[in-house]
């Protein structure tokens, strides 16, 4: 391919120094693209970190909380060797407390795996966007280098 190009150079006159200048423009338009897309890749990791560290501490209130039940349960079967009729009602508060703790473990979790979701679409997105920019990019490198080869070659028929 480079041959290729290098023949259509010197077939139309091309200055060396203006194909060169398209070619840097190009790749410093590459260059910025590329850097727009690390931080896009930098900004995602650092989503999926701060969901992990949220998933952790999810995690972590969790056990506290089952610690915390199983405590309150052990409470529990002391105050029911003392009284009867107590222990019945103790015993329904503190399963619905273990209901309750479980239904907020089930509906954090959910909240965090949709968040993970959300920021791997955001992600996807963010990376079709830059990938159209780099072809419009190259495209118009391109039409600017088939330009100044049409202007040399109607400017060395011309002249």
């Amino acid at each position: 391919m480079a041959a290729v190009l290098d023949e259509l150079v010197l077939a139309l006159d091309i200055e060396s120094k203006d194909f060169t200048a398209g070619e840097q423009a190009a790749h410093a338009a590459l260059d910025r693209l590329t850097a727009a897309m690390e931080r896009v890749a930098d900004v995602f990791e650092l989503g999926q970190k701060q969901a992990s560290n949220a998933l952790a501490k999810t995690g972590s209130d969790a056990d506290k909380a089952a610690r915390e039940t199983e405590a309150a349960g052990e409470r529990t079967g002391k105050a029911l060797k003392k009284t009867g009729s107590d222990a019945d009602k103790t015993a329904a508060s503190m399963e619905q407390a273990g209901k309750r703790t479980g239904d907020a473990i089930a509906n954090t979790g959910k909240k965090a795996e949709k968040t993970a979701k959300r920021m791997e679409a955001a992600g996807k997105r963010a990376s079709t966007f830059f990938s159209g920019i780099r072809t419009q990019i190259l495209a118009l490198a391109g039409v600017t280098l088939t330009l100044g080869g049409i202007k040399s070659l109607v400017t060395g028929f011309a002249g």
